[in-house]
């Protein structure tokens, strides 16, 4: 069973598209939740109240061994500062999907910019 932590927390500024939105995904033992098998992975992006605001497709880290999954920012992705969730869904052969972190949510945090750019 792999774990994230929940509430795991990430931090950017608007506008800003690094650092990349980056989780290890870990087995119950602590070491690395092996993606082998896994397809695709999607990043969802969701406002404080639920709404959904952008999916997109993230990375799968390689090797899948590594149990890592990434999302690389788009360039409105960040334009709105606030407190906002979000969570990976990843697709294995045959349609299975593994959501992370199993509970709670990725909580990330838009910080305003001081230039408006």
């Amino acid at each position: 069973m792999p774990a994230v932590p929940a509430a795991a927390f990430f931090a950017i500024k608007r506008h800003a598209r690094r650092p990349y939105l980056r989780v290890a995904i870990k087995n119950k033992d602590g070491d690395a939740f092996d993606l082998t098998g896994a397809l695709t992975a999607t990043f969802i992006f969701y406002t404080s109240d639920g709404t959904s605001k952008f999916s997109s497709p993230a990375v799968l880290a390689s090797p899948l061994t590594s149990g890592i999954v990434y999302y690389a920012w788009g360039a409105t992705d960040t334009n709105t500062a606030g407190e906002f969730r979000g969570e990976f869904d990843i697709v294995y052969t045959g349609g299975e999907k593994l959501t992370v972190p199993i509970k709670g949510n990725l909580v990330i945090r838009v910080y305003e910019d001081l230039n408006n750019a």
